[in-house]
């Protein structure tokens, strides 16, 4: 009998060397966004705290305006910020433990955390998106509401 050389299923996957370098060089890089994301975090905290009042001028004129923020929709915007910084946090620890201890479980756990990431920030835009739409929408009906 003849062997055929049949693919072999997709479980079956062996990760070569460029592999373990891509995924080890990937999670470096996103251990950097990480960090990165939250040194933002914290200085916009601190802008949040720090601009109660602003100055602006206008050719010779100069507005003074106090800028006061919802507590509540700051809060919702840094639950979601620590969220999504934890979560490629999570992808850039599992995915280099996995890669170094060869541990299919930890590369999975990585793996997920970076789905978990995508899938949240494309809802989180899906419903900025619409939010835009429905306030274009609520300002072009005002608009033609005043003729």
């Amino acid at each position: 009998m003849e062997e055929q050389n049949q693919p072999a299923p997709l479980f079956d996957l062996q990760a070569d060397e460029n592999v373990k370098e891509q995924l080890t060089g990937l999670s470096k890089w996103t251990l950097i966004v990480a960090i990165a994301a939250i040194i933002g975090l914290v200085l916009s905290i601190v802008e949040i705290i720090m601009a109660r009042q602003q100055t602006v001028d206008y050719g010779s004129f100069r507005v003074q305006s106090e800028r006061s923020t919802s507590l509540a929709w700051v809060a919702i915007i840094i639950i979601i910020r620590v969220l999504l910084i934890y979560m490629l946090y999570q992808f850039s620890v599992f995915t280099k433990r996995g890669v170094d201890n060869l541990s299919q479980a930890d590369l999975n756990r990585g793996l997920g955390n970076l789905k978990s990431y995508f899938m949240t920030l494309g809802i989180l835009l899906i419903i900025a998106f619409a939010l835009i739409l429905i306030f274009a929408l609520l300002a072009g009906a005002g608009s033609l509401s005043r003729y």
